[in-house]
């Protein structure tokens, strides 16, 4: 499988697991707290990636983007490009949750939920749901873009 394929595959699962109100399945663990994830098998993949990688890939340890996967992922998460996108997607979380479109988000939509938002170039201008409904429903700002005519 090319990594093309394995990103793709792996994105779209992880994409899945984004609960509606915005937590990741097993959101970033406190430092240090081992009682936040039984999982052996998190330790012993925490082990070896630490011997594979930094110790951080844009901000994030490696420990807080291993509790955003299921365990059955680590394996594919040894791609370092399919790591970098993981990253990747936490950091845009992050940036989200401030209130900030990520700087992908150039486009302006319509979303049905939120109304005028900024989003990734290839969405539609009209969107039934957008990566910003899970900011709002947390009661958290989502910037709009200004208006022409209003």
């Amino acid at each position: 499988m090319s990594v093309e394929e394995v990103i793709k595959n792996f994105s779209s699962r992880f994409i899945a697991t984004r609960e509606p109100a915005g937590n990741l399945r097993g959101h970033v663990m406190p430092s240090g707290s081992r009682s936040s994830h039984s999982s052996d098998r998190y330790w012993q993949a925490l082990e070896e990636f630490k011997k594979l990688y930094p110790p951080t890939i844009m901000g994030y340890e490696l420990k807080d983007i291993l509790c955003c996967v299921d365990p059955n992922e680590y394996e594919e998460l040894k791609n370092q490009e399919l790591l970098n996108v993981v990253a990747k997607w936490l950091y845009d979380e992050r940036l989200m949750m401030q209130g900030i479109a990520p700087p992908q988000y150039i486009k302006h939509a319509v979303c049905r939920g939120c109304g005028p938002i900024f989003i990734f170039e290839s969405s539609p201008v009209y969107v039934l749901g957008c990566p910003w409904c899970h900011v709002r429903a947390k009661g958290l700002k989502v910037p709009r873009p200004k208006l022409k005519g209003v």
